[in-house]
């Protein structure tokens, strides 16, 4: 539309009528199947319902923490960072419940980018039955370590309780929603990596 809005331009100042014409009648055309653009009022509205939404889809789930994954290569593409998280659940299943196909950890992923830590992802997690918090984090990070893709930054820190910052208890799921939603773009949650949501009862 933008490039069609100044060849419009360009053709009224040349008295291309016969173009502008043209030119307009295809702009009409596109804009009618093109989604409204929405204005900064409509955007937050829509994202505030959006993200009502998803807390509500989520709270049943009862998930009870969340992972941070990061990477050692900041720059890593985005379609090699989900490929390693796709193997990353495979061995994770694979370490906690051996060749059992049905067995599967339930987890909600979110990808997250910034400068400090590049790609990385933010993913809720609930202890299956059977299996003590500690013995989920061992196996999270086993697994994620066994990729070579695998990053050690968030591993080593605590905070003043003493727990993991990369693997924290989840006490507020509508704070935690926000946070993991912070990224989202075009008021829809394209930062929720939908191709590898697992959730089981």
């Amino acid at each position: 539309i933008k490039q069609r809005n100044e060849s419009c331009d360009v053709y009224k100042k040349a008295g291309r009528n016969e173009l502008l014409e043209n030119e307009t009648k295809e702009i009409e055309v596109i804009s009618f199947f093109l989604p409204k653009q929405l204005n900064e009022e409509e955007y937050f509205s829509r994202k505030a319902m959006l993200i009502r939404s998803l807390q509500e889809w989520i709270a049943p789930m009862e998930l009870d923490y969340l992972v941070t994954l990061t990477f050692k290569n900041e720059d890593i593409s985005e379609i090699k960072a989900r490929s390693a998280l796709k193997l990353f659940i495979i061995r994770l299943n694979k370490r906690l419940f051996g060749n059992r196909p049905k067995s599967k950890v339930s987890l909600l992923p979110f990808q997250e980018k910034n400068y400090v830590k590049g790609i990385h992802f933010h993913i809720m997690v609930k202890i299956p039955v059977g299996f003590c918090p500690i013995e989920i984090q061992i196996a999270i990070k086993d697994s994620w370590i066994s990729l070579k893709e695998h990053g050690y930054a968030s591993f080593k820190a605590t905070n003043e309780y003493g727990e993991h910052m990369w693997f924290l208890p989840i006490y507020d799921n509508q704070r935690l929603t926000k946070y993991v939603t912070k990224q989202a773009k075009n008021s829809s949650f394209d930062n929720l990596v939908v191709e590898h949501i697992h959730i089981y009862k």
